[in-house]
């Protein structure tokens, strides 16, 4: 009998990649019935688009300012309680969107989310990289995103329903108990294997081309992530609102789309990416799968009813979740041991720079060039970071 055979399938990749999949389930349900409606609300307390945009902007570049120094606690002192001390502070912006009464209010929420996924976010998959090996990294990042993923169509039904049944505020309610659920499962994470162990595990592993350097490595992956960044900080403030004024739907149509758009693409394409990413060359499947996604962002321009708009949502979203485990396996294949914590704080910030950047930009372009302009935006920008992927040149060999 082979190793872990008879074992449930996600139990072979260990018990710290089964609770922290549980944490993301609920963290999944929690954005999911908010996320899509957010916009919407700030709007709805009197924001300009401008403004909408600065608020995302706060809340990603407070966090992109805690990524690397998170990284580099963890590195020294350990994973578990700085990524539990950001679950807990993620507990408590929902109630103070709850009770928000004019836009301006939002602000303090937005901010303690921001330190909160600054703390936990690169820490969530540096414990997948120390707990899995080389072999089945991919597979082992693709159970975890697909956690992140698995509340989408029902976080997004269910969010818009409500928010459309009874008003827009009761998603914050959810929210807070689903967060709140999260925290004592944070408690029980183990504290993943020392510097050392960890070593001894891997000696085996041989990475190519290491005169590349771990700055170098950084740089390549850092503009690849703020050339996205960019794509997905105007993407998310203006998706929500766009179909509301293209199409003229409800907020429960709202809801089906990024369910069926954004969430369901995600999760049927995580764990095939998992075992092709394993299988075949990383690099290639990151380059294509990036460029499928920037022209399908762009392609919403020409699309004429909301049927068209959710297929094409559904293969950008698509493509761009498949990348996912295959690049956080490379990141985590060409990084050295000591230094994961870091290099996934680097990639965090660069990502949250470039969010923070396009959510600024985001309001300024559909007030000054219109609706359609933004996505042009997001196209070019999804292209760069396809082409900078032709600079990643090292690859792990058994």
């Amino acid at each position: 009998m082979t190793e872990n055979e008879g074992t449930p399938y996600l139990m072979r990749y260990g018990r710290n990649i089964l609770i922290l999949s549980g944490i993301l389930i609920l963290n999944s349900l929690a954005i999911n019935i908010t996320s899509p409606f957010m916009p919407i609300y700030i709007r709805n307390l009197g924001s300009t688009m401008t403004e909408l945009g600065i608020v995302f902007a706060i809340q990603k570049a407070l966090g992109a300012l805690l990524q690397i120094p998170s990284g580099l606690l963890a590195d020294k002192y350990g994973r578990k309680r700085i990524h539990a001390l950001g679950v807990l502070l993620d507990v408590f912006p929902p109630l103070i969107y709850l009770f928000a009464k004019k836009w301006t209010d939002l602000i303090s929420g937005f901010m303690i989310a921001g330190i909160a996924s600054g703390m936990y976010m690169s820490l969530r998959w540096t414990i997948v990289a120390d707990d899995s090996t080389t072999k089945k990294r991919a597979g082992a990042y693709s159970w975890v995103y697909l956690a992140t993923m698995i509340g989408g169509p029902i976080g997004s039904t269910i969010g818009g329903f409500i928010a459309e049944i009874l008003e827009i505020k009761s998603i914050f309610i959810i929210a807070f108990i689903l967060l709140a659920t999260s925290f004592p499962l944070a408690l029980i994470i183990k504290e993943t294997k020392t510097i050392e162990a960890r070593k001894q595990e891997e000696c085996n592993i041989l990475v190519t081309n290491k005169s590349a350097g771990f700055l170098s490595l950084a740089t390549v992956f850092s503009l690849m992530n703020i050339a996205q960044g960019i794509g997905f900080g105007i993407l998310q403030p203006t998706t929500s609102i766009f179909i509301i004024e293209r199409f003229n739907v409800s907020l429960a149509v709202v809801g089906i789309v990024f369910a069926i758009g954004m969430s369901a693409s995600s999760i049927v394409v995580q764990l095939p990416a998992g075992k092709i990413g394993d299988k075949y060359n990383r690099k290639k499947i990151m380059i294509i799968t990036t460029f499928i996604a920037g022209l399908s962002f762009t392609a919403y321009t020409i699309a004429q009813n909301i049927l068209q708009f959710t297929i094409l949502m559904f293969i950008g979203y698509g493509a761009y979740r498949f990348a996912w485990p295959v690049s956080q396996a490379l990141i985590m294949d060409l990084t050295p041991i000591e230094r994961r914590g870091v290099m996934n704080g680097l990639i965090g910030t660069s990502f949250w720079i470039g969010f923070s950047t396009g959510s600024l930009i985001s309001g300024f372009i559909w007030q000054n060039l219109g609706i359609l302009f933004p996505y042009y935006v997001v196209g070019i920008s999804f292209l760069i970071s396809a082409t900078t992927m032709l600079l990643i040149k090292n690859h792990v060999k058994q």
